[in-house]
């Protein structure tokens, strides 16, 4: 009897919004609306099995880089080579588009299993940990929480609400001053922002700080760049980035309940956060998990 190849009775193909939504099952509900309403330029490669959608590729793309959510496989059909070819299919057509790929993953019992497969789709395995944090609702009763209040010549409101002078302003600022670290500055995160508690903070009506925001499904969102102008951060007895947290919390939790859950990242070196999260939020924690970043050159 013939041995089956494994490609036989697979049919591969690059996806658009019309036909990636028969591949929606198969990704975390947090990236279904990518085929709906997409926020920004998806690449998708899918897989079927005599006509049923059996993996998926996904990934998002700026000029700069491709950012790879999510790679499925139904598990009946793992080990026939499906996931490899729809990778590879995946970074074939992001090579025209960016320089490189990126790509972040959990460590546990399964990291090593996927590494194998990364490495054997030529990706290199060494890259920063991260860890990722998710806490609960109550943390708008923390006493810390309550305590973060500004005096009146500081405003906190919507993202949404910042001129273009403004961002003219921010950005001489940061060509003169560098007073905002690159992979903080504000404006690389907008596309896929979360409008109900992406914040600005001015002082005087100027541009110090802010909290921005993205969905993460189900009404849970992530924490995913917080930012004030290191000089003006203290402010009596609190700081600013608190007082960011703490209206940002409170927003959250009223657009979607006490059973929502916040997400943020946090990179080991950044031990002063670390110990502020050990001290003020370790009783609403919920889950604390370390991620692995890589990256890929693509061209």
């Amino acid at each position: 009897m013939r041995k089956r190849k494994p490609s036989d009775g697979f049919a591969f193909q690059v996806l658009n919004v019309f036909t990636a939504r028969a591949y929606s099952a198969l990704t975390a509900s947090v990236y279904r609306p990518l085929f709906e309403r997409p926020a920004l330029p998806f690449t998708a490669t899918g897989a079927s099995f005599n006509g049923e959608a059996v993996g998926l590729a996904l990934a998002t793309h700026t000029d700069q880089a491709a950012h790879i959510l999510s790679i499925y496989v139904r598990p009946q059909y793992r080990r026939q080579r499906v996931g490899l070819r729809l990778l590879e299919m995946l970074e074939a057509n992001l090579t025209p588009k960016c320089a490189r790929a990126e790509l972040t993953y959990a460590l546990g019992k399964d990291a090593l299993h996927f590494e194998e497969f990364l490495h054997a789709c030529h990706w290199p395995l060494e890259g920063p940990h991260l860890d990722v944090f998710s806490v609960s609702a109550e943390i708008v009763s923390a006493p810390w929480v309550v305590r973060a209040t500004l005096p009146d010549i500081y405003t906190i409101e919507d993202w949404s609400t910042i001129t273009q002078q403004e961002r003219e302003t921010l950005t001489t600022s940061q060509e003169t001053e560098r007073w905002i670290p690159e992979h903080l500055v504000p404006f690389g995160f907008e596309l896929r922002l979360e409008r109900v508690n992406s914040l600005i903070l001015r002082r005087s009506g100027t541009i110090i700080g802010w909290l921005l925001t993205q969905a993460y499904g189900d009404g849970h969102i992530r924490y995913v760049n917080l930012y004030v102008r290191p000089s003006l951060n203290r402010v009596g007895h609190t700081f600013c980035t608190l007082a960011l947290i703490a209206e940002a919390a409170r927003r959250h939790i009223h657009a979607y309940g006490a059973h929502s859950r916040g997400f943020f990242e946090v990179q080991p070196a950044n031990t002063d956060f670390l110990r502020f999260i050990e001290r003020h939020l370790g009783n609403h924690l919920v889950s604390r998990t370390e991620l692995k970043k890589l990256t890929k050159k693509l061209r």
